[in-house]
């Protein structure tokens, strides 16, 4: 019997780390709650909780303001550049935001400011080959009244960028289905 005791006790003990182990070992910041999420390695974070609704609401009612930003390669000679302007992600992220749009009048200013980064696969900082893999990422930080409320990198694959208009899209739709 005591056997039994032992035994049960130490599957309860099993169990328990096993849960201990999964939750400290969780990504924190990788997401693969949508769709979009699992064609590319997304990491998102929620800056202000408590100005998400009104970020979002704001979005579709108010006049805002779209940067983008460029950084290219580094060390390995530019070349996504050549395939998508600043001009075109501007454009793709203007047309997937006006889907969420409606008329009604201005509220709170809305800046949603875009990095466009290159994959500098020359980098003597890049260890290993996963690093070198993909393209580049684009990185959307959705600011309320100044203050950050929501950002979100998410990679694209194709060295031609032909796959940074379903990116552009996959952020919006991240941002908007919260």
């Amino acid at each position: 019997m005591r056997y039994v005791w032992i035994a049960v006790i130490a599957v309860l003990v099993g169990i328990i780390a096993q849960s201990i182990y999964k939750e400290a070992t969780k990504t924190g910041a990788k997401s693969v709650r949508l769709a979009c999420h699992k064609k590319s390695t997304v990491f998102e974070k929620v800056v202000s909780p408590e100005l998400l609704e009104e970020l979002k609401e704001n979005l579709k009612h108010s006049h805002l303001s779209v940067t983008v930003r460029e950084q290219r390669s580094h060390y390995a000679p530019s070349q996504l550049f050549e395939h998508i302007s600043v001009e075109e992600v501007l454009a793709l992220t203007k047309k997937e935001i006006a889907k969420h749009q409606s008329t009604l009048k201005p509220m709170k200013k809305v800046v949603v400011d875009v990095l466009v980064y290159e994959n500098d696969i020359q980098d003597p900082g890049k260890k290993n080959l996963e690093a070198k893999l993909y393209a580049g990422y684009l990185v959307y930080s959705f600011l309320l009244d100044e203050k950050l409320v929501y950002k979100i990198q998410i990679d694209f694959m194709n060295k031609e960028a032909k796959d940074v208009p379903d990116r552009v899209a996959c952020a919006i739709e991240s941002l908007m289905s919260l």
